[in-house]
């Protein structure tokens, strides 16, 4: 004999227009940040070509800096649908593209390139592209539901179920909530209502009471790195490396979308190579994790 759940329709329309929020706002918001290492510096190795996929509607934006022999460099940005390309920026570094990708495009096809040329062949440069698109989000909402909705709570479930599933959820609420403001903050939120906000110069602390107490200190520089490598292979190794830092920064959010879209932006707006990447999230790693 199966059994049913009876859910009062208003709540049922709720969850439902709720989950449909939600998942517009994550699709409109869910972005891919990758960086990419380039040397250029014969007739043979006079670009670097990256390519990366795009399967839904968004801005893609690319950033491109280097050092070396050569003031002018050409960024190009070429995709599905025709031979030419979408946009193209000349001059010297930095260098930025931002193109919107329509919903008739995502049609014609999903493989994007982002290329840094010398056209002169004729000099030697070091630097990095940071390519940053739309991806598709992860739906923990629905997936949610529909595990709900897959394993529902029967009449006769035994108390010893029904005690481990309120344990579990007072569980939760003892947990630390863990979160990036806007601005870049980390935000540690107690049990007991007290809050924790630290920056790049300190922290602050939020009673329960209202009152506050914080320190301020004075941030030593990070050593200087090396400078890029010529070994791709070393490039791409630590391309792999801050990913999964990126990763580790995700899960320690529980993919928490805003919290990570606005680390992102933080980001953007104060690196410009891989080295930082590292840096900052790293630093972002052991910010969430204190107490």
């Amino acid at each position: 004999m199966k059994n049913f759940i009876i859910v009062n329709p208003f709540t049922f329309l709720l969850l439902c227009c709720g989950l449909f929020i939600t998942t517009v706002d994550l699709q409109a918001q869910a972005t891919k940040t990758d960086e990419v290492a380039f040397k250029l510096e014969s007739t043979d190795k006079n670009r670097k070509v990256y390519e990366f996929e795009v399967t839904q509607p968004g801005v893609i934006e690319i950033n491109a800096s280097w050092r070396g022999t050569l003031n002018t460099l050409s960024l190009i940005l070429n995709g599905p649908g025709q031979t030419g390309y979408y946009s193209r920026k000349d001059g010297s570094s930095p260098l930025k593209i931002e193109f919107k990708v329509s919903s008739d495009l995502i049609r014609k096809g999903k493989v994007w390139k982002a290329s840094i040329v010398d056209f002169e062949k004729r000099g030697r440069v070091l630097g990095s592209m940071k390519v940053k698109y739309p991806v598709k989000p992860k739906l923990k909402n629905f997936e949610d539901i529909r595990i709900i909705r897959e394993q529902p709570v029967t009449e006769t479930e035994s108390p010893e179920v029904a005690n481990s599933s309120e344990s579990s959820e007072d569980q939760q609420e003892k947990e630390v909530k863990r979160s990036i403001l806007e601005d870049g903050t980390v935000e540690l939120v107690y049990p007991d209502g007290t809050i924790k906000r630290i920056d790049d110069g300190g922290y602050t602390i939020i009673h329960p009471d209202g009152t506050s107490t914080g320190a301020r200190y004075i941030n030593t520089p990070p050593t200087t790195p090396p400078e890029l490598p010529a070994d791709e292979r070393i490039s791409v190794y630590l391309a792999w490396q801050t990913e999964s830092l990126l990763d580790l920064v995700k899960k320690i959010l529980n993919y928490n979308e805003e919290s990570i879209n606005n680390f992102l932006e933080h980001e953007n707006e104060i690196s410009d190579n891989i080295y930082q990447q590292m840096y900052i999230r790293t630093s972002y790693i052991n910010r969430l994790l204190s107490n």
